[in-house]
């Protein structure tokens, strides 16, 4: 499987069907453009070290999982005193289930590193990820005419992950607190046609939660094309 991580420096695309050196890591130290190959694992340990000067200051990543946390206890709780037992107990699972895609989902709509500026080259070079990933997936040539070309949005991304999930749990949830209405026909054809709905969107590219992916991706400028172009050709060479 093919995929990818970014940051403000740069980004790597890696395949899990490969064994040993399966990734390529692109970045900028200064105005040099740098490129490692080595495995997908030892890669992300690098980017998570080289990236650490640009994290946030005040660690909002930390207070957003507290918070977050607290929150699916408050619900959770209020849940047993609004509903039946068994009706409390079945949104404490789905709270529970949807905590990390929530972490997930305000991660991707705030600024998690020290300047804004940062945070926009994260953007522009998550962009190119998913523009490489694109061609890969339709077999492009590598050059500056098809990467440019390429989308920027990939329905396969980690933020689309976290709504197909939210968008799964929140319909589960409509659906099991109102079950006795609905019966239990009708309850799964909700659940069935949500369902095809998100795999039709991944397998066709519909690109019907691209909103989602829009404060974390942005179109690229030349220099973020120029190390992607090469990071392409590196990588089809693994």
């Amino acid at each position: 499987m093919r995929g990818g991580t970014s940051g403000c420096k740069g980004f790597i695309i890696y395949d899990t069907d490969k064994t040993g050196k399966n990734a390529v890591y692109g970045y900028y130290q200064g105005e040099k453009i740098v490129y490692v190959i080595d495995e997908f694992s030892e890669l992300t340990k690098l980017k998570d070290l080289m990236e650490e000067e640009f994290d946030r200051p005040d660690k909002m990543s930390s207070k957003i999982f507290v918070g977050t946390m607290l929150a699916v206890f408050l619900l959770s709780i209020l849940s047993f005193v609004k509903l039946s037992f068994f009706k409390g107990v079945f949104m404490t699972a789905i709270l529970v289930l949807a905590f990390k895609p929530m972490v997930g989902a305000i991660f991707a709509h705030i600024n998690l590193f020290d300047t804004e500026e940062h945070r926009n080259q994260f953007r522009r070079f998550h962009g190119c990820e998913h523009k490489i990933l694109n061609m890969l997936l339709e077999n492009k040539e590598a050059s500056e005419e098809e990467l440019k070309a390429a989308s920027i949005y990939h329905m396969e991304c980690g933020s689309m992950y976290v709504i197909y999930k939210l968008v799964l749990l929140a319909v589960l949830a409509i659906v099991g607190l109102n079950i006795s209405t609905l019966g239990l026909l009708k309850g799964a054809l909700i659940l069935v046609g949500t369902g095809l709905v998100i795999l039709v969107n991944i397998l066709k590219n519909i690109g019907i939660f691209n909103f989602f992916q829009r404060n974390s991706v942005a179109e690229p400028t030349d220099r973020e094309y120029i190390l992607a172009l090469e990071l392409l050709k590196k990588f089809k060479e693994l």
